[in-house]
């Protein structure tokens, strides 16, 4: 079995807005992951609190992990520039 970077990212979200952070990973976030060739394992609310969130993500090692996220950072700041007003979620 090949050994992979795993990356855990947890959120903690405003009350009563799981399923909106989800709408947005789901139909924004998630794509443009897979577009800029992220591996995202899974994402979804917490399984004991609806305004926790989670996002996995697997790389083939720290150098790539590296350079795929500064190669995403550009892309995911366009997305928060126009998604604003549906980002004020996390606290």
């Amino acid at each position: 079995m090949k050994s992979r970077v795993v990356e855990i990212l947890q959120y903690r979200l405003k009350t009563g807005t799981g399923r909106t952070f989800h709408r947005i990973m789901q139909d924004i976030s998630v794509p443009l992951h897979v577009e800029q060739g992220i591996d995202v394992v899974a994402y979804g609310c917490s399984r004991h609190d609806a305004d926790s969130y989670f996002l996995l993500r697997a790389f083939e090692n720290e150098e790539e992990m590296h350079d795929v996220l500064e190669g995403f950072m550009p892309a995911r700041r366009g997305v928060q520039a126009r998604e604003k007003p549906s980002l004020n979620v996390l606290r």
